[in-house]
């Protein structure tokens, strides 16, 4: 806390006009860029004679303009076509059917884009399974349910994991993607528990390209999904006294709890390899090549007060507006708390206690569209951590952007934008010129899996990753750490206050 409380009111009053002075500018400003901005690329533009939607063709006349996002690609009037497996994926599918046989169970830990859902299906498929479920996350459903369109023997019933309990008919085979999401431990999740249910008397089939993102002590509830689960331990906690270095840590209060993180690898190894099939990037024959950089964008002098407020005090005040009826006083009551608000108002937002999330600055996407305009991407996707990050991307962007992972893998151009979290896993962006990261998660895994997502087989360019970072320091901190497969803690921000 400052004790000079003289500055804090110069400055506290100060901020309160320059916040309704942003949000008067703000608002004429996104009504003049209705009417001016990139007007002087409205010749770049046709329209698809299919559809008759407006197309950015990058000067092209209209007559070369093939068609827009709604009716490029597969044309789902006519039989999809039969997709060929590559040499790597034989050999998975071929060694993952003798795992299955033998154990009734099957893990295929494959990286990102090496095609471990179109594996598992023909796996399951060669096994002579019929009614398959498949569990997976919200946002992937779409793209798996148009891969099982390509194994008409099979019945696949493709849910996400929220939605797992409803489940009342019968499989033979149960398919669960991302399975490290139900690695927790020491005790396991409500999530696990309904997957559980629905794994009795059934054969299984993991899929994850990284089945012990923060301890390999994850994989115990992961494998014990099964009924024929190679740890005979009842519980985790005796799991742990054979396969785990148990410590002690220091919580808040001062208390002492028991660490389970230090798995034993080569011990936990031993016991599961003989069920994994592994395809790494480099051997699928990935090219590894990124081409990432870091594009530094100077804040308005109004949210650098905000954020320089909000470090020092703790708490920051807003003053009702046009878009904001109440006023609103926003504390960080904790470290953790007041990491995450800095870290919010350095992109140009802050979630209040009244307001789901305030937009106080918008030039991070400002920034994004002219960097794209001046490199020529007409198609790319932005990823966002806080979900106010999406109001200010939809405020730049509008009508650009396309909804749907699986429309923008088959347009010609347009904008996918997507949480990281969300979009971290499931997503196909192979197709996409470039990915801007409007902000940064604090998770090595995060970091990891954006930069795997870009890659593809078929890519014939390398892919463009671009850190999208403020000038006012943090989000560069925690990229050095991410970097260095480290997640970004409270501890770390400690350090920068």
């Amino acid at each position: 806390m400052l004790k000079d409380g003289k500055w804090y009111e110069s400055e506290r009053q100060y901020f309160q006009e320059q916040w309704l002075l942003n949000r008067s500018l703000s608002r004429e400003g996104q009504e003049h860029c209705k009417d001016c901005v990139h007007k002087e690329m409205q010749s770049n533009v046709a329209k698809c004679t299919k559809h008759k939607t407006i197309l950015d063709s990058h000067g092209k006349k209209e007559e070369d303009v093939l068609c827009c996002y709604e009716c490029s690609g597969v044309d789902r009037e006519y039989p999809i076509r039969e997709m060929q497996l590559r040499p790597y994926q034989e050999e998975a599918v071929v060694r993952g059917l003798e795992i299955l046989r033998a154990y009734g169970l099957v893990y295929f830990t494959m990286e990102v884009r090496t095609g471990k859902t179109y594996v598992s299906f023909e796996t399951l498929q060669r096994a002579g399974y019929r009614n398959i479920l498949f569990i997976t996350k919200k946002i992937a459903i779409p793209n798996i349910e148009e891969q099982a369109l390509q194994f008409p023997e099979l019945s696949v019933k493709v849910v996400n994991y929220e939605s797992a309990h409803k489940v009342r008919d019968s499989f033979d085979a149960v398919v669960i993607d991302e399975a490290h999401n139900l690695g927790t431990y020491p005790k396991p999740s409500d999530r696990w528990k309904k997957v559980k249910e629905l794994c009795y008397g059934r054969a299984l089939v993991f899929l994850s390209g990284t089945p012990t993102p923060e301890s390999w002590s994850t994989i115990f509830y992961q494998f014990k999904l099964a009924d024929n689960c190679p740890f005979p331990e009842a519980n985790f906690y005796r799991w742990a006294d054979n396969y785990v270095n148990v410590r002690m840590k220091r919580v808040a209060g001062g208390k002492s709890v028991n660490d389970y993180s230090g798995a034993k690898i080569k011990e936990i190894q031993a016991v599961i390899s003989r069920y994994q099939v592994t395809v790494t990037q480099q051997e699928a024959g990935f090219r590894k090549e990124i081409n990432e950089s870091v594009l530094e964008v100077k804040m308005s002098g109004f949210t650098k007060l905000a954020y320089e407020i909000m470090l020092k005090r703790s708490l920051i005040e807003f003053l009702p507006c046009g878009t904001l009826r109440e006023p609103e006083i926003i504390p960080a009551e904790s470290e953790a708390s007041l990491q995450g608000k800095c870290h919010q108002i350095a992109s140009g937002t802050i979630k209040g206690v009244l307001n789901k999330g305030l937009v106080l600055d918008i030039t991070k996407a400002l920034e994004i569209r002219d960097h794209a305009a001046v490199h020529g991407y007409r198609k790319f996707a932005i990823y966002y951590k806080y979900v106010a990050e999406l109001e200010i991307i939809k405020k730049v962007f509008g009508n650009r952007l396309i909804k749907e992972p699986e429309d923008f893998q088959e347009s010609l151009s347009g904008i996918f934008a997507s949480q990281v979290i969300s979009g971290r896993e499931g997503i196909r962006l192979d197709t996409a010129q470039a990915l801007y990261m409007f902000n940064i998660d604090y998770a090595y895994l995060s970091y990891e899996q954006t930069r795997n997502r870009i890659q593809s087989f078929e890519r014939d360019t390398v892919p463009e990753l671009i850190w999208v970072f403020s000038d006012l320091g943090l989000e560069a901190e925690i990229y050095k750490k991410v970097r260095k497969k480290e997640n970004f803690t409270t501890r770390h921000f400690r350090k920068l206050r």
